[in-house]
């Protein structure tokens, strides 16, 4: 299953390098598959081409990506992530983030 899937995440991340401006839309769409998939270091690696590239992440994003810096148990790369965001309010109410957030405290 996991290749299918492996393969699948593959030939979107074809099409999506073919796309001039994707949307922070697209990008979400595809760190969530990589995280999903268990390839967490491709998830946080597009987070920070989507972030040098200047696209703003939104709510969306930093509970994807936090997700995966919680998997992976790099727990102070997830810490910097959180401190970017909490400033921006974009997941003040966020349930998943809420969660993350009190992993990461009691680790």
């Amino acid at each position: 299953m996991s290749d299918v899937l492996c393969g699948e995440i593959g030939l979107a991340r074809d099409v999506f390098d073919k796309i001039s401006q994707p949307s922070v839309f697209l990008w979400n769409a595809l760190i969530r598959a990589y995280s999903w998939s268990g390839h967490f270091d491709k998830a946080i690696e597009l987070y920070y081409q989507m972030v040098d590239l200047g696209v703003e992440p939104n709510k969306f994003t930093f509970p994807l990506v936090l997700q995966a810096f919680v998997s992976m148990l790099a727990l102070e790369k997830g810490v910097d992530i959180n401190n970017h965001a909490r400033p921006l309010c974009v997941y003040r109410f966020d349930r998943h983030v809420v969660n993350i957030e009190h992993h990461i405290s009691t680790l």
